[in-house]
């Protein structure tokens, strides 16, 4: 990308040309490559860079820590909420891995559970540029719906459905489906959930400017 002019008083010799049909206005200055995708704000660039990484994976290593919870030890009523993060991988064009925080809330009694994630950002390529920018996708993705179920060894299963739209800017992209997982921690302590779509089986519908493409979905959350 090219810097901005600095202001200073030399020549546009060689820029513009004689002719007057030279690159950017015609001002006689080069003009700074104006990025198709939604820049983030610092403060959020910097905690996507910074912060974020060793956040997501503190949370997701604690999955299974501590081993499956029981169904039959869960509270048989209450309103028990999770944080942590969501994450989107698009694996066909356009490649993409976004991710963002996001809140669960589980009814205990009935299994349904509510939140979303709402601050997606990744690193996408810009071809007019040549590099690779941080991009904040507007949007939200919804959980709804859901159960709990017991498992073959009476573990705690759960599905959440999902559902929303995304946009970096340039592309948009949608996620509707279930994902399944499960409740783990001696004391419901963390949340995984997952679904994917490869060509084999579908557990969500990914798309990417309303073409169907190969991905996956995952939330790692603990109970706050």
């Amino acid at each position: 990308m090219n810097p901005p002019d600095d202001g200073g008083g030399g020549s546009d010799e060689g820029v513009s040309g004689e002719d007057g049909d030279g690159a950017g206005d015609g001002s006689g200055t080069d003009q700074p490559a104006v990025s198709p995708f939604t820049a983030p704000t610092e403060a959020q660039a910097l905690y996507f860079v910074v912060e974020m990484p060793d956040e997501f994976a503190a949370v997701r290593a604690n999955y299974n820590t501590g081993g499956f919870t029981l169904l039959a030890d869960l509270p048989g009523s209450g309103f028990v909420s999770y944080d942590g993060f969501m994450e989107i991988n698009i694996a066909s064009t356009p490649v993409a891995a976004v991710r963002s925080t996001a809140s669960l809330t589980v009814d205990m009694q009935s299994g349904t559970m509510s939140g979303g994630a709402n601050a997606f950002m990744g690193w996408v390529y810009n071809a007019e540029t040549d590099s690779t920018e941080l991009a904040l996708y507007e949007g939200d993705i919804a959980f709804s719906g859901g159960s709990l179920t017991s498992g073959t060894l009476g573990d705690t299963r759960l599905s959440v459905q999902v559902d929303g739209a995304l946009d970096n800017g340039l592309q948009g992209i949608t996620l509707t489906g279930t994902l399944d997982g499960r409740i783990y921690g001696a004391d419901g302590d963390g949340i995984y959930a997952g679904g994917s779509y490869y060509g084999i089986g579908r557990d969500i519908t990914l798309t990417a400017d309303e073409v169907d493409v190969y991905g996956d979905a995952n939330i790692w959350a603990l109970k706050r």
